[in-house]
């Protein structure tokens, strides 16, 4: 049996979060599957931005993609990097030995991260897809 490929060398971190209980990483291509690729979507001359919010106990460090230096960076207000129909896969590692969840509003969310033990360790990994809904989302 073969299954679909997954992933993809454009693929990269758009949000980095460090806090004392977890390393938070979700990933995906930072442009959508209608412009051919980034480099078509970096040239679009529009100066619409995103706006990234965290809130959390003991937050360290957050870093969020953008495109214009093409890295992670602590900016909160990049260009768009989060789309409709994109499927962003998303790791949390604790850093303790505190037993981690995963919450979201939408059932079909929320179920799509689970814990999967590596070794010794239980970290949380999935598959978040976002159909015409992407805009607000508390996690």
């Amino acid at each position: 049996m073969a299954s679909l490929p997954s992933g993809s060398r454009d693929d990269v971190e758009l949000v980095k979060i460090e806090t004392c209980d977890f390393s938070l990483v979700i990933k995906e291509k930072p442009y959508h599957e209608r412009f051919e690729g980034l480099k078509q979507y970096w040239k679009m001359d529009f100066h619409e931005t995103m706006r990234f919010f965290v809130q959390g106990k003991e937050v360290q460090d957050i870093q969020v993609f953008d495109l214009v230096v093409q890295k992670l960076t602590p900016s909160l207000e990049v260009r768009p990097i989060f789309f409709e129909n994109g499927i962003y896969q998303v790791i949390i590692v604790p850093k303790t030995l505190l037993a981690l969840s995963f919450y979201h509003e939408h059932p079909l969310l929320r179920q799509a991260i689970s814990p999967v033990k590596i070794g010794s360790q239980t970290i949380l990994m999935g598959n978040l897809q976002f159909q015409n809904e992407v805009g607000v989302h508390d996690f």
